[in-house]
């Protein structure tokens, strides 16, 4: 939704637009998959998708915005009503979606994040860092969107970080010019024996 509502040049590059729609739908079905308050993620999704029809009716969109924001926002609008569906035959059919359920959320690590050390800040940079070389990959083997990399190490080490902290925290790391990687350029020294 940044990319819509931001504009920038950039965000019409066909690939950074797939990255965008992976991490969009990443957030979309954690939206979907939260089992609590049905009521909120209808609003959510409802709101979601009647911002992203504006989009796609509005003049500005289509004069200025071109084919491949408008192929986003296509796409984007899809899956929130696919999503949309799902709920509503969830509630209509609430049996058959007991045992998908239980398989999407094994049992918990033991792990834990050192927050005695180590900031969220710290994760998410680590996180940012993996996820833009690519070292992470889906079971498909695709590249991980951030939110779901995000996602799975806060369950994977027991720590909270929302979708909206980590997304700002990137933000903050990539636009730092001067030693924007201090917590991974101080693992490079710890490994070193340099610290």
């Amino acid at each position: 939704m940044r990319t819509l509502l931001r504009g920038q040049k950039h965000d019409y590059d066909p690939s950074y637009l797939l990255a965008s729609f992976q991490d969009f739908k990443s957030l979309l079905l954690t939206i979907s998959d939260d089992a609590h308050n049905y009521r909120k993620k209808f609003r959510t999704l409802k709101s979601l998708r009647g911002l992203l029809e504006i989009h796609i009716q509005s003049d500005k969109f289509r004069n200025e915005r071109g084919e491949n924001i408008q192929a986003f926002t296509t796409l984007a609008l899809k899956q929130v009503s696919v999503e949309l569906d799902l709920l509503e035959k969830q509630l209509q059919y609430p049996d058959l979606f007991t045992l998908t359920d239980k398989l999407s959320h094994p049992t918990s690590s033991s792990l834990v994040w050192n927050t005695k050390t180590y900031t969220k800040r710290d994760l998410i940079e680590l996180i940012t860092a993996l996820t833009d070389a690519g070292a992470i990959l889906s079971p498909n083997g695709n590249s991980i969107a951030f939110s779901t990399a995000v996602k799975e190490f806060a369950s994977f080490l027991n720590i909270t970080i929302s979708t909206s902290q980590a997304y700002n925290e990137r933000d903050n790391i990539k636009s730092i010019k001067q030693n924007p990687a201090s917590f991974t350029e101080k693992l490079v020294c710890i490994q070193k024996g340099t610290h």
